[in-house]
């Protein structure tokens, strides 16, 4: 009996530790990063190279996450395109696709499960596409509360209630902007994760 106790003690604790205390890290808040990647930036990925391997590089040394949402009307199939996919599935990263459209966003997607055998059900769009791309089953996202692209900067604040969605459109600063993300979530106890199916 009293080994009973014991064990059942142990196992309460154990799962206090792995489903309560994880929560508190990010109670204040959540950083939601999705990144638009287009040919340019795909560029070199394969050599190990080129802006998109930069900024991948910045999110693994961080212990960070991000989805990445290839541009379907920019990219064609290409050997930086599937080291890049490839890569990203390996790493457990999110992948998704930027489209005008659900047939471009199926197009593409066919692509995508030719290379890494998993289709992709998030997409990032304009409003007015948001709700074609819902009715062809897409998880579609297209408000974003920071962005960062190559003429636009938000300045970094994040929502206490929720979570915060912050969008990257890749340029060749963007490690250095991610890095003062990054830092600025440390600095007030936040998370840089995914988008996913369930974002709020």
């Amino acid at each position: 009996m009293k080994k009973r106790c014991i064990c059942a003690f142990i196992c309460a604790c154990i799962l206090f530790s792995v489903c309560i205390l994880p929560s508190s890290a990010s109670e204040n808040g959540v950083f939601r990063v999705a990144v638009i990647v287009d040919s340019d930036m795909l560029e070199g990925f394969a050599s190990s190279e080129g802006v998109l391997r930069a900024f991948v590089e910045k999110i693994k040394e961080n212990a960070a996450s991000a989805t990445f949402y290839f541009d379907t009307e920019d990219i064609v199939e290409s050997e930086d395109l599937t080291a890049a996919l490839i890569y990203l599935k390996v790493n457990g990263f999110r992948t998704g696709v930027f489209a005008t459209d659900a047939y471009g966003a199926h197009k593409f997607n066919i692509l995508i499960k030719y290379i890494t055998k998993s289709a992709s059900r998030l997409a990032l769009c304009e409003e007015s596409s948001a709700q074609s791309l819902i009715d062809s089953g897409y998880s579609a996202i297209y408000d974003f509360d920071l962005v960062f692209s190559e003429n636009d900067k938000s300045d970094i604040s994040f929502s206490a209630e929720g979570d915060t969605l912050v969008l990257f459109k890749l340029y060749d600063g963007s490690a250095s902007d991610f890095k003062k993300l990054l830092e600025y979530a440390l600095e007030n106890g936040l998370e840089l994760r995914a988008v996913t199916e369930k974002t709020e």
